[in-house]
């Protein structure tokens, strides 16, 4: 039942926005429910438009109408910034305060390769090398990319980044964090490349990831405080 609540809301947005076109329940698919502060994903793929939706309506309403907003339109800021780069979703539209719309990536994650036991080529890991660099040349820190669910392999076997709702523009703090920030998404790169590649790390990426795993120990930007809290909270 909460399901199809939260994708019918989806529907009447999609609907609204684009009141030509005669939008499908059975298109919609359900990705992650969400829970918390977190978002109801979902894709809407039919012969016009392939698309991901992000709605934080479900949250509670002090976090929909303050951490909602802010996410749902980080997001498309985000893309709006790195629009062109391939390997990039293309941003689409708001489609309410509390929910962002964007081109749907077809693939698999790289935590999914790993627990499968699958391996890629070092072509991938080198072009994933490529776009992290040109994702931080538009001054954008993804600050989540250890969590291989946040790089997918698409169809075309080419890498792919999602979910840039946690995004730190680089211009915007100190030099020396920035630098951490920028290892720190490097270093989820190179830990695919250690489990998933069918090629071993060089002793130069070794030795880096090595350094930015030690750093890791107290990296304050990684997972989600909010789950956190409420999951330390329920077992105290």
């Amino acid at each position: 039942m909460k399901e199809l609540k939260l994708k019918t809301r989806v529907l009447k947005y999609l609907q609204k926005a684009h009141p030509e076109h005669n939008f499908k329940m059975q298109n919609l698919k359900t990705l992650n429910i969400g829970q918390y502060a977190n978002a109801y994903v979902c894709n809407y793929i039919d012969e016009k438009f392939s698309l991901t939706i992000k709605d934080f309506y479900h949250c509670p309403s002090f976090i929909r109408y303050s951490y909602g907003i802010i996410m749902a339109r980080r997001e498309l800021k985000a893309l709006n910034k790195l629009n062109g780069i391939a390997g990039i979703a293309k941003p689409f539209m708001m489609l309410s305060p509390f929910c962002v719309c964007f081109s749907y990536i077809k693939g698999e994650s790289l935590a999914s390769y790993r627990g499968k036991g699958k391996f890629l080529p070092v072509s991938y890991f080198l072009e994933l090398e490529k776009l992290i660099d040109n994702m931080h040349k538009r001054n954008i820190l993804h600050l989540d990319l250890r969590n291989l669910g946040n790089i997918l392999v698409g169809d075309d076997y080419k890498p792919y980044i999602i979910d840039f709702q946690s995004y730190v523009n680089k211009n915007f703090i100190p030099k020396f964090l920035s630098k951490l920030c920028m290892q720190g998404d490097k270093s989820g790169a190179l830990k695919a490349w250690k489990f998933i590649c069918s090629e071993p790390l060089n002793k130069e990426r070794l030795a880096y990831i090595n350094k930015a795993n030690k750093i890791r120990k107290i990296w304050i930007f990684k997972g989600y405080p909010i789950k956190r809290l409420i999951t330390r909270l329920k077992t105290a």
